[in-house]
């Protein structure tokens, strides 16, 4: 018979009860994924020869079970049963578990054996039996896992993130990656240098169609084993997940060199103010921070970022060999031709710096709303890398400063913006490319309702007429070391055919090409919608500000009416219509503690909207009439529905 999974996580959270006591949150959970860890490889692998993790003879849950009651339970839970469990096994350590003869946490002499005894006998229960690790078809043990750790970080007011990473923003994360069209295999490594309890180590690895091989750093020791047992749970016991600071003890790689991976994820502690304690940025022995910079002190999550972005867009686009990518960040930089005598050339601060300005004044765009020339309405400022700058602007025209029109085939509706996101695209890959940086001057993108004009500090080539510029032409670029690095991540291509493909854009969309002007000391570039897809949008808009002005006073007139029906219904109630309200509230009641039996009293009256005392009168009169009973302790027991 399958197990259900809501009596397997009421079980679960009983034994938090029972052991939690005064204990914080944050540190009982240590106690009971220990138990649940014991029990999951007991189940599964206890007696089976050459298995991924050794039981060996006396420290089983069978054994932990025989300690039931015995005064010294504690401290025979150390030395019987984890200490030879590390010993057999090279992938974790004593150091990974709690200590269960600690009296601080657990208490002294029979409130300890209590305490130990009575957790142990939760997990005793036939039911939770991990050896085929299945309960109608889900992962038992990874739904657990979820359940716990949600609850723990609830119960103990502390942020999910100091324990792991959500399983929804986990599998975002992986899905972003696109581990799963790349062609993986046993040698394809992920990594995550601060990967908590690892659980989006797992998702990542899930997320890829072959096994790949894991690694992982975790600062706090408790964390590193919860992630070390949380691996062997969902059956990954080679993962390679140690203990350490990732920024002044990073684990994998040789002296004087850091290990490369193939994938890096992390949910780093952001704005971390402690970032730097015991570590001197400046004599880094792996000069980290000598390209970029040390990162603002209350800042931690820059000194994470780096290089990663460029190295996975530009394995994706396969522009690059994968044994390059993998080279150390000098390396790396030097490949690309952005380090010269006496450090790095302007061009890797451009493409890698998160404040480029910094080091080259003017090195961001704006943009700005106009109705006429001399009436601006709003504008923003676009900061980052160049490959930042170039996504966020991008981005920023179609959700905030660019209209469309709606237009209809047949039945479906199809909302087009007035210019072609591929050529506008284009454009501003060629303003970043082409800029004349020395200029200190931003690039400058004007909008109105009719046009769009880009412009930017730059000059043709040397001999170079705007006649050939817009003929067929090679590749010149302005910058050649960023149009190099744009080029390997698959932005732009090399063989100067931009102009064309922003032309061939516009004709496909229905407007002109747009129009080049090389005065005012750089190129300025103007987009004309067509004149009847602006006026379509024009019309659509007003149309739309005319409809919400009149729903506007409808609902206004809509909201007196309702206000009125409602006072003469509240005068014509009766308390026969009160009546079938209560009937209504304990049936709505009664489907919460089915749903839900270990709810409390709090949580109830929380969700049905009513005061405590409110709740409290519908449960007693329930529990007087027979319909519902109360069974066990207070804060351990639960609800049962009799009728």
């Amino acid at each position: 018979m399958a197990i259900k999974k809501s009596e397997l996580y009421s079980s679960l959270w009983q034994s938090c009860d029972e052991l939690r006591g005064g204990m914080d949150a944050s540190q009982y959970k240590d106690y009971v994924l220990t138990l649940l860890f014991i029990k999951y490889i007991s189940d599964k692998y206890a007696g089976r020869p050459y298995a991924a993790i050794e039981v060996p003879p006396g420290a089983s849950f069978k054994d932990m079970v025989a300690l039931k009651g015995n005064s010294e339970i504690g401290d025979q839970i150390n030395k019987k049963v984890i200490a030879r469990l590390a010993n057999a096994n090279q992938q974790i350590s004593q150091a990974d578990f709690p200590d269960f003869n600690d009296p601080v946490k657990l208490g002294d002499g029979k409130e300890k054996v209590e305490r130990l005894t009575n957790l142990i006998a939760i997990f005793e229960n036939k039911a939770l039996d991990f050896s085929k690790n299945r309960a109608d078809g889900d992962d038992i043990l990874g739904d657990a896992y979820e359940y716990l750790m949600r609850h723990f970080a609830t119960e103990s007011g502390k942020s999910k993130g100091q324990f792991y990473t959500p399983a929804e923003v986990s599998r975002v994360i992986a899905q972003i990656l696109g581990i799963r069209r790349a062609k993986t295999s046993a040698a394809t490594t992920v990594y995550d240098p601060t990967c908590g309890s690892g659980s989006l180590l797992l998702k990542v690895a899930d997320e890829a169609g072959t096994g790949v091989t894991i690694y992982g750093q975790e600062k706090d020791a408790a964390t590193s084993g919860l992630a070390r047992m949380n691996m062997v749970l969902h059956g990954r016991p080679t993962a390679a997940i140690v203990k350490g600071n990732t920024l002044t003890e990073p684990q994998f790689g040789s002296p004087g060199a850091l290990k490369m991976f193939d994938y890096v994820v992390a949910n780093p502690p952001f704005s971390d103010k402690r970032w730097s304690t015991g570590l001197d940025p400046q004599n880094d022995p792996f000069e980290r921070f000598r390209s970029f910079g040390e990162p603002p002190a209350k800042q931690g999550d820059y000194a994470y970022a780096a290089l990663r972005l460029f190295k996975q867009r530009a394995q994706e686009s396969g522009r690059m060999d994968r044994a390059v990518l993998r080279d150390g960040r000098e390396l790396l930089l030097g490949n690309l031709e952005l380090i010269e005598r006496h450090g790095l050339k302007r061009a890797a601060c451009l493409l890698f710096s998160d404040r480029p300005e910094k080091y080259v004044s003017g090195a961001w765009i704006k943009i700005g709303f106009f109705v006429t020339d001399d009436d601006l309405r709003y504008q923003d400022e676009i900061h980052g890398n160049l490959f930042e700058q170039v996504e966020k602007t991008l981005d920023l025209l179609q959700t905030k400063y660019l209209k469309a029109y709606i237009s209809y085939h047949g039945l479906q509706r199809r909302e087009t913006f007035l210019f072609p996101d591929a050529a506008l695209r284009e454009a501003l890959l060629n303003a970043v490319v082409h800029k004349d940086y020395s200029s200190g001057i931003p690039i400058q993108i004007s909008v109105y309702d009719d046009q769009i004009v880009l412009w930017n500090p730059g000059d043709l080539p040397e001999n170079w007429t705007l006649a050939r510029l817009l003929g067929k032409h090679p590749s010149c670029p302005y910058n050649p070391l960023i149009a190099n690095a744009f080029f390997r991540v698959g932005y732009i291509e090399s063989w100067g055919r931009g102009i064309q493909k922003i032309q061939r854009e516009c004709k496909e969309h229905g407007i002109e090409p747009p129009v080049y002007d090389f005065g005012m000391a750089g190129l300025l570039l103007t987009f004309r919608a067509n004149p009847e897809h602006l006026q379509a949008a024009l019309t659509q808009r007003d149309t739309t500000q005319e409809t919400a002005q009149e729903t506007a006073q409808e609902t206004d007139r809509t909201a007196q009416e309702a206000a009125r029906t409602a006072q003469e219904t509240a005068q014509e109630t009766d308390w026969a219509a009160r009546g079938t309200a209560q009937e209504t509230v304990q049936e709505r009641v009664l489907a919460l503690l089915r749903a839900h039996p270990l709810v409390t009293r709090k949580e109830l009256a929380s969700r049905l909207g009513l005061s405590d005392s409110g709740i409290k009168y519908h449960l007693e009169k329930m529990k007087a009439a027979g319909v519902i009973r109360r069974v066990g302790a207070t804060k351990s027991g639960y609800w049962e529905v009799v009728k």
